[in-house]
């Protein structure tokens, strides 16, 4: 019965995300059932993509994503045990775009949900351990033709040690007339 709570929770949390992984990300390396701890195993058919064993201090593990020319498709199985080591498997179909790196113009030119990479020099950094509410930053291009705002980071810049000056590749979804309230 855990192992199923459990695969249900990992079921309603992933099912609903996107499909395309573009970059690192982060799963759940345990699950909270009725007060016992639920392990999940994660793997992936490809040598594409490579999933860490060490949990960070959420319990998560990071999936890192190779850049490809090419689209990759691949399926993420989750193993979950139960403390009797009974296993149950479900899986989630997810792709790697393929990997384009865009110029000033292509990105003013994007559409809305399209996924590509910039290149370009960081001259703004904001993140929780600078005491922002939010991870992100500010990109110059490198033709000096404009910038990016990055929002949504899923580390902090800072705390891995990113500073303004430094150039970065930054792989995202283009969301057109950005406003938060």
């Amino acid at each position: 019965e855990e192992a199923q709570k459990a695969k249900t929770l990992i079921e309603q949390k992933y099912r609903g995300e996107s499909e395309t992984t573009a970059s690192d990300y982060k799963l759940d390396a345990q699950v909270g059932v009725d007060g016992t701890i639920v392990k999940v195993e994660w793997s992936a058919n490809t040598d594409k993509v490579s999933i860490g064993t060490e949990m960070d201090e959420y319990g998560q593990v990071t999936v890192k994503v190779t850049k490809t020319a090419e689209e990759v498709s691949y399926v993420l199985t989750a193993k979950i045990y139960d403390s009797d080591r009974n296993c149950l498997e479900t899986t989630f179909n997810r792709k790697i775009p393929a990997y384009k790196l865009y110029n000033w113009e292509q990105y003013l030119a994007a559409e809305d949900g399209e996924v590509f990479s910039i290149e370009g020099i960081v001259t703004s950094i904001w993140g929780k351990s600078l005491g922002n509410t939010y991870n992100g930053m500010y990109v110059q291009d490198l033709e000096n033709k404009g910038g990016y705002y990055v929002y949504g980071l899923t580390s902090d810049a800072a705390a891995a040690g990113v500073k303004a000056g430094m150039t970065v590749s930054v792989t995202g979804t283009y969301i057109k007339n950005y406003v938060e309230l």
